[in-house]
């Protein structure tokens, strides 16, 4: 084990076979097991990483899961920037970094979709929703560079009505 000598319950040890672990005030933080897995508050993780606050149950993940993040109650990843910039997720492949994103601008508090590397759906600062339109003009609005824009209603039940229901309160 190696400590400091003015901090002894600090350090880095040996956490069992082929594992190692490092404490801070006499608790083990942080561990990692003879697969290589890293685990935050857990010294038995069950994924690449696992960030462990509290135990799910039963909870059991995907085998091509590398980021496992448990908790007791709500698990929530939160992200946070300055104001004039914005969160993203990206997702990417060999050809394309960010092919597709969610993306919540703090500029203009609006969340964006994007798919296929461009914008598809966006939801502005007061709740209007947009499907191809960036700037959002109406509480759902539609925008397509095809001819034709249409709604699409189906229903395949034997007793189905699909419909649209237009009122006035």
């Amino acid at each position: 084990a190696f400590a400091f000598d003015n901090d002894a319950d600090t350090g880095m040890y040996s956490a069992g076979a082929n594992a190692l672990g490092f404490t801070t005030g006499g608790t083990g933080r942080l561990f990692i097991n003879s697969n290589g897995h890293a685990g935050i508050g857990t010294s038995s993780p069950d994924r690449l990483v696992h960030i462990f606050k509290g135990e799910a149950g039963t909870a059991i993940s995907d085998s091509n899961t590398a980021l496992m993040i448990e908790n007791s109650t709500h698990a929530i990843i939160q992200m946070a920037s300055p104001n004039n910039f914005s969160n993203r997720i990206l997702f990417g492949d060999p050809q394309d970094a960010d092919a597709g994103k969610f993306l919540y601008d703090h500029s203009n508090n609006s969340l964006q979709f994007y798919v296929n590397a461009s914008e598809r759906i966006r939801i502005d600062s007061t709740g209007k929703f947009g499907v191809g339109a960036t700037t959002v003009d109406e509480i759902i609005h539609a925008k397509s560079s095809d001819t034709t824009v249409r709604l699409k209603i189906e229903s395949s039940g034997t007793r189905s009505y699909p419909g649209v229901r237009l009122t006035n309160d």
